[in-house]
């Protein structure tokens, strides 16, 4: 998987209005975030900031974690058809 800024920028830019508020944790690949015209914070993870006034990203969390208990019910899941599951999840 490309987690690079190249990455997160191009996929920004794809789905998300420039100007928009973007709050993240502080992986480096989205610092490339505010040169590119996005209101970007995020909390610190490493020093155990998980929210910080209206900045937080529980909602990413929440539908991870629902992710992951829905596809362990499939074990097995090839990767071929994991894209296929994600897009009705």
């Amino acid at each position: 998987m490309d987690v690079s800024g190249e990455t997160v920028a191009m996929v920004a830019l794809r789905h998300v209005e420039t100007r928009s508020n973007i709050y993240t944790d502080n992986f480096p690949s989205y610092s490339i975030l505010q040169s590119m015209g996005y209101k970007h914070d995020y909390v610190n993870r490493s020093i155990g900031e998980y929210a910080r006034g209206y900045v937080h990203i529980n909602n990413c969390e929440n539908r991870t974690s629902i992710l992951r208990q829905w596809l362990s019910a499939n074990r097995g899941i090839s990767k071929d058809k994991l894209k296929t599951y994600l897009s009705l999840f």
